[in-house]
């Protein structure tokens, strides 16, 4: 599936960050119940967190814009 959702990056529980800092994730990897808003379990597995995935967007974005 090419569904994407969009998870924002907060500061803490119930705040939300700006809408610039958000990541890409699949439905599954979004609300699923190993998800972000569930264990988070394939995340910590691979020692991967939000920021890390916010990285990774970026370089791809920047990749993708110069062809």
């Amino acid at each position: 599936s090419s569904d994407v959702c969009s998870s924002d990056l907060g500061v803490g529980k119930a705040q939300r960050a700006s809408d610039w800092l958000v990541i890409p994730l699949c439905p599954e990897h979004h609300r699923g119940s190993k998800g972000w808003h569930g264990t988070r379990e394939e995340f910590k597995r691979h020692s991967i967190n939000e920021w890390d995935i916010l990285a990774d967007t970026i370089e791809l974005v920047a990749k993708n814009m110069k062809g």
